[in-house]
């Protein structure tokens, strides 16, 4: 029976076990409970040394108040996916402080396969699946140390766990075909201190700068045709028509004459929204499915006005043509895009009008006279825009390392620094229509995106992100870029082609993104990220359509309990290969050859006349010679030549085998269930 104390080995190994699996969730544990859980692993730590002993009931309520205090601080709620996370982590951390015997040691081990589970709630990456996995295989390594019955080594441990996971390996990928793909039965509440990533809902002079010092991936997207070249790769997120001197931001009201300002999905859309025209080219329409990164906000990016989304959530369209999302999006999720480069014809109600010429007084004077200067000299909103664009192509330079701007922001940009980025670019030209009388806004969203290396996809980063404006001209809401007129290579070749003579400035100091010039670098990456897509995309997005494709291509026209046995034969195999491979590895060792003519000896005698258990060969020949004394000799003989057998030497082992199975077979037993010689008077059983 297994002593209850836990073994030394087993108890350092889970230590480690349970640090592997805490560790990617260090990142979002309050600073509070990440202390309590060092306290704990030092206490546990002195009470293996046998230094400390086992805390109070006291001191464990203590403990108990400060971690609980310190989730609630953290997060400012014991509800969410971090702070039930935290919860978890904080109860085994506890567990592990009163951890006595083997039970509680087990209940750890469990806990700490909730715990590397965990982290895959908050990322699925490729390496996040294996991390998962190498702590599942250090827990079960922890699990067999502990309950084995001699002190079995780590390496043997670990070789044990391997072979579980190995043998787990062939059910999982039939569960993961098999089992339906149905919404939960429970909603985990929003993470709402998550932080909010990439574009913000309003723009001042330097915002989006500050997103091209971050390589982190928005977004991907694959289209099902042709990818558009670079000049049409404006992916609109927002439109910004409020101005306050300084910053653009979203209007703050959702009142449009003429039509619903918001039209959620529906079979007949609002009139407002985007449809197809007859006279729409072909290469106008584009469909592509984009593969969001959490951001913890509300819109989605789009080439042109979108027609119909394909989502696990629900969607809905402002009258801007942009997209929002009635949920943040709090994880990697999948849009099937439709949409049109340009919509249709439509007017512009004069209260919209109004609303899209609208400035705050008292800024920018210098903008305003010389913008209705233009209006006056050339009339047509086509020749003001070109000019504008003719003038800041002389002079201009578009730089990260804007100067500061004072309180007429635009004014010091057009007049005195003129240097600056896309956002410097795209207000000023805004600013400077609405002066000159036409109607403008601010776009913001991402500009461009990087071809994946089989060129499949295309990858878009924060450093992508983009303003520009669209004026509304005959009716429609042309697309005006600024920029593109300063930098035509930002537009072309991307950010950091624009920047090419200043790569530093781009990403994170240790990001990849920065040595894009080394051209075998930047192909590891791009493989890399290919590898997660692919990842991403088939397996983590294997939802419930994808598993009914797969099916009706494997099994098109069988019938669904034929489909079903198949599947349940495949999920049954491996468990019988493992049952039939474990039988045989149970089964008797083979009996070494001198035994084997001892039992072939011992059949030929009846069952009373069996060798008793740890009774010595010798003996046992000597009890029989008694027994049947007319076979003295013949026992004696068989005696001898078992000896020999057994210890002689390797070269006439092989002859003394062969005399003495000659000699065994010639022990004859007579019919009459005598054996040959044996005394009448003595009752025998024949064999």
């Amino acid at each position: 029976m297994l002593v209850d104390q836990i073994p030394r080995n087993s108890l350092l190994w889970l230590l480690f076990s349970l640090l592997l699996a805490v560790a990617p969730h260090l990142v979002h544990l309050p600073i509070w409970v990440v202390a309590a859980g060092c306290v704990v692993f030092y206490w546990r730590w002195k009470i293996h040394q046998g230094v400390w002993s086992m805390p109070g009931k006291l001191i464990k309520l203590m403990l108990v108040l400060v971690c609980a205090f310190g989730v609630w601080q953290g997060y400012g709620s014991w509800r969410g996916v971090e702070p039930t996370t935290g919860l978890l982590i904080v109860g085994m951390l506890l567990k592990l402080l009163e951890m006595k015997s083997r039970r509680d040691a087990l209940l750890v081990v469990f806990l700490g396969f909730f715990t590397a589970s965990a982290q895959l709630l908050f990322s699925q990456l490729i390496l996040d699946t294996l991390y998962a996995g190498l702590c599942f295989w250090c827990l079960l390594g922890a699990q067999q140390l502990l309950f084995s019955e001699a002190q079995l080594q780590i390496k043997l441990a670990l070789q044990k766990s391997a072979l579980m996971l190995a043998q787990a390996l062939p059910i999982m990928l039939v569960l993961f075909l098999m089992t339906p793909r149905i919404a939960p039965l429970w909603s985990m509440p929003s993470q709402k201190h998550a932080a909010k990533t990439g574009i913000s809902e309003t723009m001042a002079p330097g915002d989006v700068v500050n997103l091209t010092k971050s390589a982190r991936l928005a977004f991907r997207v694959a289209f099902d045709g042709t990818t558009p070249p670079p000049a049409q790769r404006y992916w609109r997120g927002l439109v910004l028509s409020q101005f306050d001197g300084r910053a653009w931001k979203q209007r703050s009201y959702d009142f449009n004459p003429g039509g619903r300002g918001r039209d959620l999905k529906h079979d007949v859309p609002s009139p407002w929204r985007a449809t197809v025209d007859a006279s729409t080219p072909a290469d106008a329409l584009l469909s592509y499915q984009i593969l969001m990164e959490p951001t913890n906000r509300h819109w989605l990016f789009t080439l042109g006005a979108p027609l119909n989304i394909q989502s696990r959530q629900r969607w809905l369209v402002t009258i801007d043509q942009t997209v929002e999302t009635l949920a943040p999006i709090q994880e990697r999720q999948a849009f099937k895009v439709e949409s049109v480069l340009q919509p249709e014809v439509t007017e512009l109600h004069p209260f919209m009008r109004k609303h899209y010429l609208s400035l705050p007084e008292g800024f920018n004077p210098r903008t305003l006279e010389l913008a209705k200067q233009w209006a006056f000299e050339e009339r047509a909103p086509l020749a003001i825009i070109a000019r504008f664009e003719a003038w800041i192509q002389k002079g201009f330079v578009y730089t990260l390392r804007p100067p500061a701007l004072g309180r007429d922001s635009v004014d010091d940009f057009l007049f005195q620094t003129q240097r600056g980025f896309c956002e410097h670019f795209a207000s000023s030209f805004v600013v400077f229509a609405r002066a000159a009388g036409i109607p403008a806004r601010v776009v913001t969203g991402y500009q461009g995106g990087e071809l994946a290396a089989d060129g499949d996809y295309l990858l878009i980063h924060e450093m992508d992100a983009h303003a520009w404006a669209e004026v509304w001209v005959d009716g429609q809401w042309l697309r005006v870029d600024p920029t593109g007129a300063v930098a035509p290579q930002r537009i072309e070749g991307g950010l950091r082609e624009a920047m090419a003579d200043d790569l530093t400035l781009l990403g994170e100091p240790l990001s990849l993104m920065r040595y894009s010039h080394l051209q075998w670098l930047n192909s590891a990456r791009l493989q890399w990220d290919e590898l997660n897509y692919y990842w991403q995309s088939r397996v983590v997005g294997f939802d419930q359509e994808n598993q009914r494709a797969a099916l009706n291509k494997w099994f098109a026209g069988m019938d669904s309990w034929r489909v079903g046995l198949i599947f349940l034969s495949a999920a049954a195999l491996p468990l019988v290969l493992l049952g039939l491979w474990m039988m045989w590895q149970g089964r008797p060792a083979p009996l070494p050859p001198v035994l084997r003519l001892l039992r072939l000896f011992e059949k030929r005698l009846p069952e009373t006349d069996a060798r008793k258990t740890g009774e010595p060969l010798g003996a046992y020949f000597v009890r029989l010679a008694e027994q049947y004394p007319a076979k003295a000799s013949q026992l004696q003989r068989l005696s001898l030549l078992f000896d020999r057998c057994l210890y002689a030497g390797s070269a006439k082992t092989s002859e003394y085998f062969k005399a003495l199975k000659v000699q065994i077979l010639a022990f004859n037993v007579v019919r009459s269930g005598r054996v040959d010689g044996e005394n009448p008077n003595v009752k025998t059983v024949s064999k």
